[in-house]
């Protein structure tokens, strides 16, 4: 239930931002986009409760290479319609999931491959990949295109997450002073990255923005490392190198 609360406070304050994003920037809203926008945000509602669900079940070290590498969802669909890659960018592509697969590893206990924790796992990554599909799809109408599909994303996501703050009876009250900013931080910090989503998907290189996209654990770890004291296990440290290198390697294709 906790997971549903978070959800809720964190989708308003994206919403809160995409609203203020429309009035300042005048944007002229895009109805061909509101379609896509609202599928991309009840599945993201599902993608993110699924990983967190994960997340709390105690296995990170599957959920989040699983959730990540989602990103061959939308590749594939990119690639399906006609997009070519040369082998540089390939090669890049494969070394940055390897990164972020690599990055999640954990070095503690092996975590049960329970029936339920699979069943989150690949939800989430196939979730995740299939919204990073339809805002590529719903941001092909250009820079207004990309935030109305945002906007309307967030709206249907909090739409469906109050849906089921009722439904599950679930009580919003945030415990604590200190609980705010993070769930704010967690709101901003999503809406902004599915921003820049939007805005990456209009140059027409769908299947290396979904890879790129892809590589969150990486900051994940790093912030682990700077915030919390975390140190890297060798096949972390082994990951950050990978996908940096990936990258590299699409950059320079």
């Amino acid at each position: 239930m906790v997971v549903i609360a978070v959800l809720f406070w964190s989708q308003l304050a994206g919403l809160a931002l995409m609203l203020a994003i429309v009035a300042i920037g005048d944007i002229s809203l895009d109805g061909d986009s509101v379609p896509w926008g609202i599928a991309a945000g009840v599945l993201g509602s599902i993608a993110l409760g699924l990983f967190y669900a994960g997340l709390a079940a105690g296995a990170m070290s599957l959920v989040a290479p699983l959730s990540a590498c989602g990103a061959l969802v939308p590749v594939a669909v990119a690639l399906a319609g006609g997009e070519s890659v040369d082998a540089l960018t390939v090669a890049g592509m494969a070394l940055a999931l390897a990164g972020a697969v690599l990055v999640s590893r954990t070095s503690g206990p092996s975590v049960s491959l329970e029936p339920r924790i699979v069943a989150m796992a690949l939800g989430a990554g196939l979730a995740f990949g299939g919204v990073i599909t339809l805002f590529q799809q719903g941001a092909q109408g250009g820079d207004d295109a990309s935030v109305t599909v945002v906007l309307a994303a967030r709206a249907a996501s909090l739409l469906a997450t109050t849906c089921a703050v009722v439904s599950t009876r679930t009580s919003t009250a945030i415990p604590g002073r200190s609980t705010a900013p993070l769930l704010l931080a967690v709101g901003l910090g999503d809406t902004g990255a599915n921003v820049l989503l939007a805005f990456a998907s209009g140059g027409g290189e769908d299947a290396l923005v979904a890879v790129l996209s892809s590589l969150y654990p990486v900051v994940t770890v790093v912030l682990a490392r700077t915030v919390l004291g975390e140190r890297l296990s060798p096949w972390q440290a082994t990951g950050v190198a990978a996908a940096l290198a990936g990258v590299a390697l699409v950059s320079a294709a």
